[in-house]
């Protein structure tokens, strides 16, 4: 595997990473503050 496919490997982990992690964090933060704005 050369340098530009690992790079390639590592991003494709980053961003999955980061979708499974940080996108389901945000979206609670997102409800529950459109929770409180509603009550």
């Amino acid at each position: 595997m050369n340098k530009l496919e690992n790079l390639g490997f590592l991003l494709a982990i980053g961003c999955a990473l980061f979708v499974i992690f940080v996108v389901p964090y945000f979206d609670k933060k997102k409800s529950e503050v459109e929770y409180k704005v509603q009550v």
